[in-house]
């Protein structure tokens, strides 16, 4: 085992922080898609490395014969893996999966607590608007942001929820969250996807009510504190300038097919480095 089974998780990681870096100039719907790929791809990329490192590592001794698995006999046929190194690794490993579950735990406790509570919160005089998922969730709107804003602006509300409903930002929310707890250093990644999710509302907002400074002036207006949820998706107070000016502006394009090409780009440029690492790996030349 060598530096070379490193490549790929560094590469991806490196790609992840490089689109995660500011907020891109495309549609926010394939900006979010194209940042929610890079985190997952990067997030595997890393935990493959460190998992195969960590195999090889707890393997080697074993004898290479024909009662083992052919998994289990290529990781002990692999050169020796430095003590530290696979000491390390073995303990990154323990500890990426402890912060997986732990992230998985808490997206369960959230969402049980706000199906739970959507009937109080509906009724709660603090402004909230927040989109619950599942077959049990819906569309919350409290009483204090009813009672606060008028029928137009209810209506942008609403569409902005519905948006997040639709597209099913939920799992845009909780895979980032998964993601970051392995992995933090992709918390600016995850930063720069709420802020496409909510973007993308927004324009969703836009398209339906058919007034972008109606919209946008709602967003100003309404710049509800966060709610202490994470992967639950809300009219939050995320990027509140960027978001107006970006609403006061025209629309941006659909970006269909420059969109759709970097996703796929990305995409086969993952997998091709993972796979091309892998197998200059056990060629023995990396």
């Amino acid at each position: 085992m060598n530096v070379g089974v490193a490549l790929p998780a560094v590469g991806c990681l490196l790609f992840a922080l490089a689109v995660g870096l500011r907020p891109l100039r495309i549609h926010p719907a394939w900006s979010a898609r194209l940042l929610a790929l890079a985190s997952g791809v990067s997030t595997l990329a890393v935990a493959s490395s460190i998992t195969v490192t960590s195999a090889a590592f707890l393997t080697e001794g074993a004898p290479h014969d024909a009662r083992h698995t052919r998994l289990l006999a290529t990781l002990a046929g692999h050169r020796p893996v430095n003590a530290a190194v696979g000491i390390i690794c073995t303990g990154l490993s323990v500890l990426m999966a402890a912060a997986v579950l732990r992230a998985l735990l808490r997206i369960r406790k959230e969402r049980r607590r706000v199906q739970a509570g959507a009937d109080e919160l509906n009724g709660s005089s603090d402004p909230i608007a927040m989109a619950v998922p599942g077959r049990r969730g819906g569309i919350v709107l409290s009483r204090g942001l009813r009672s606060s804003l008028s029928g137009r602006e209810l209506q942008v509300v609403i569409a902005h929820e519905q948006a997040h409903l639709r597209y099913r930002h939920h799992r845009y929310l909780a895979a980032s969250s998964i993601c970051t707890a392995a992995l933090p250093f992709l918390r600016r990644v995850d930063d720069n996807l709420r802020f496409a999710i909510e973007r993308w509302a927004d324009e969703a907002a836009a398209s339906k009510v058919r007034d972008r400074q109606l919209v946008a002036r709602t967003i100003a207006r309404v710049a509800l504190p966060p709610t202490g949820t994470r992967v639950t998706p809300a009219l939050s107070d995320v990027g509140v300038v960027a978001r107006v000016e970006a609403l006061l502006e025209e629309a941006p394009p659909p970006s269909t097919i420059a969109g759709a090409a970097m996703l796929t780009t990305a995409s086969i440029a993952g997998s091709g480095v993972t796979s091309s690492a892998l197998q200059l790996h056990h060629l023995g030349l990396i």
